[in-house]
């Protein structure tokens, strides 16, 4: 016993980052043998313990209590500052908090009176199981789900906190039913175990239908958020913040973005093949590029992207294009031509002259991209020449 015990004691106790939930399902329910064991130990020990026998200090037992309540705390945390229906509530994380209080119990004090509030407790709630399955089955219950259809984004950070929260209270119900177990000589749980682990790979499998969803217009609308809310920030502090954002989003689109300022006058001229696929801010601050294709095209063909351009600009060094009193009809005009002609594979080409800048990807596998920038700092005034290539 005393093996199991300190199995699950120091594998509750390595350090799991923000994905406390999902650590506390997997080594639950890869030790539930070990916790058959504790709960047969503590059935054992109430067996000729009192509640002020000097006996009941067992310091295994004890560590594998604070380490237990130490996940628990971080799990309460996450769900008080998250919302929930009231029937969830009532039909599963209130049974929870309680036979997991009960539990508690019977960890710190192993004897007859703890075991019997544990066990009148379970037989209250012998469908906690069956009931939380089905909520979390249901997406008209399922909270990840309601808590996704509210985030017109669709941002990673909401499905992994969710899908934290829901491995924490598996977790915790896969604990409770194996400790039950001995109690009420109920047999192994394995079936239990492979059940819930079939449940959170179909739940994972949503975040594939995530990255499917629209998240476009509702990005429109943050863009124009973003820039009244952040308007005190430097260009660096806003494209640093900015890429967290469009980081952030279930898309498998990639991203290439400016931050500009807005307050300088330069000269700023970009063509899209495909409207929607680009974000231009009220103030022409931020401007942001959608590539479609770039996260699943071969490396190759944003090597000869990279030539072609490298080809295109030696040729317009010749004629300065980036000159600030470059007549902005011709060079819209050029950049057009360009696209059409030259960089065959070009979704988005941008040309700015005279401003301090920033060029960021986001979403994106590789260093940079996708598709080739270049940006260079004139010495004698600090401005910024640059220009952007986005793939189709």
């Amino acid at each position: 016993m005393s093996q199991a015990l300190e199995t699950l004691t120091a594998a509750l106790a390595e350090k799991t980052g923000d994905f406390s939930g999902v650590s506390l399902f997997n080594k639950i329910s890869n030790c539930t043998e070990d916790v058959v064991k504790i709960g047969e130990y503590v059935l054992e020990k109430a067996k000729t313990s009192n509640l002020y026998s000097s006996s009941n200090n067992d310091q295994l037992l004890n560590d594998f209590r604070v380490n237990l309540e130490n996940i628990s705390c971080e799990m309460k945390t996450k769900t008080e500052d998250s919302k929930f229906d009231a029937s969830f509530l009532d039909k599963v994380l209130r049974p929870t908090s309680v036979l997991m209080r009960y539990l508690n119990d019977c960890l710190k004090y192993p004897v007859p009176a703890a075991v019997e509030n544990f066990r009148s407790a379970y037989k209250e709630h012998t469908e906690l199981v069956n009931i939380i399955i089905s909520q979390l089955e249901h997406k008209s219950s399922n909270p990840l789900i309601l808590s996704m259809e509210s985030d017109s984004l669709k941002t990673r950070t909401t499905f992994d906190k969710w899908y934290d929260i829901m491995n924490g209270m598996l977790g915790q119900v896969l604990l409770l039913e194996t400790f039950a177990s001995t109690f009420l000589e109920s047999g192994s749980n394995q079936n239990l175990v492979d059940r819930l682990r079939k449940l959170l790979t179909t739940v994972q499998s949503w975040q594939e239908d995530y990255t499917m969803c629209d998240y476009w217009s509702a990005l429109k609308q943050d863009v124009e958020k973003f820039q009244h809310e952040n308007g005190e920030l430097s260009v660096t502090e806003k494209a640093d913040k900015l890429k967290m954002k469009l980081d952030d989003l279930l898309t498998k689109d990639s991203f290439y973005f400016l931050v500009l300022d807005p307050t300088k006058d330069a000269l700023l001229e970009f063509h899209a093949k495909n409207q929607d696929q680009l974000i231009e801010s009220s103030n022409h601050s931020i401007i942001i590029y959608r590539s479609k294709l770039a996260s699943t095209v071969d490396t190759s063909i944003l090597e000869s992207l990279k030539s072609q351009i490298e080809s295109l600009k030696n040729n317009e060094e010749k004629e300065n294009p980036l000159d600030q009193v470059y007549n902005k009809e011709k060079l819209k005009a050029r950049i057009q031509h360009n696209m059409e002609n030259s960089i065959h594979d070009a979704g988005f080409i941008c040309v700015f002259s005279g401003i301090k800048g920033e060029i960021r990807s986001a979403n994106f596998g590789q260093e940079s991209g996708p598709g080739f920038s270049e940006i260079f700092e004139m010495e004698f005034n600090g401005t910024q020449h640059g220009f952007v290539v986005g793939y189709n």
